[in-house]
């Protein structure tokens, strides 16, 4: 099923009167909005209507593979805000934030996650290692995002395993680790899978807020479409 996400306002284009200025930006139609330009002060003018900010098309599966996400010790507030807006996105049933981990009672987390934070079900857990066993024995595969090891291409995962398969009754956990050391060792040694995304440039990794969305939605869609 697809839907149209209109939960955004209504936005209305401006243009600085300024010729040296000139700067055309899109803002939320509010009584209270400021008239003067966000560049250099000089009066602006409206240009263009626009329609909701951000209208989504949001395309849901009839039974989607669970998946939750477990943070370990993941250092940026910034970082875990986007990647609960991500999460949210993504359909993702729960999400772990373990070790040092920001949560969402820290306001930089509230900043970049939008409010996405109010809708997720989480919770905290100060032992990533000792959460992962509880998963495993809960039976739940863990899969993790890691670049080192004996870890294969996320692209080239068949996705043919029972779990794999949509309305499966295992649960899947993607895991992320810390932006400088990754995936703690002893969470590495518990998981089903290991992962990594390819690089084709001169860096070696992507940001980790970035390989979080990029294997969230590559597993909900790829897994869900088998």
């Amino acid at each position: 099923m697809t839907t149209i996400d209109r939960s955004h306002p209504a936005l209305q284009f401006m243009q600085c009167i300024n010729e040296q200025c000139g700067l055309r930006y899109p803002q939320a139609i509010h009584p209270q909005t400021s008239a003067g330009c966000p560049g250099c002060g000089s009066p602006v003018r409206l240009v263009a209507q626009g329609g909701s900010a951000q209208q989504t098309q949001v395309t849901r599966s009839p039974r989607p593979p669970a998946i939750s996400l477990l943070l370990d010790n993941i250092r940026s507030a910034h970082n875990v805000g986007s990647m609960l807006r991500t999460a949210d996105g993504a359909g993702v049933q729960h999400v772990y934030l373990c070790g040092i981990t920001p949560t969402p009672q820290q306001a930089n987390v509230r900043k970049t996650a939008l409010g996405a934070e109010k809708g997720l079900s989480w919770s905290v857990h100060p032992n990533g290692v000792e959460q992962t066993a509880r998963l495993q024995e809960a039976g739940q595969l863990l899969c993790a995002i890691e670049g080192s090891g004996n870890a294969s291409s996320l692209f080239a995962e068949p996705f043919t395993d029972a779990p794999f398969k949509a309305g499966a009754a295992q649960a899947i956990v993607l895991i992320i680790g810390n932006e400088i050391s990754g995936v703690d060792p002893g969470i590495l040694a518990q998981c089903q899978r290991r992962w990594f995304l390819p690089m084709l440039g001169a860096k070696r990794s992507l940001n980790v807020a970035v390989a979080c969305g990029i294997a969230l939605y590559h597993l909900r869609f790829a897994v869900g479409a088998m």
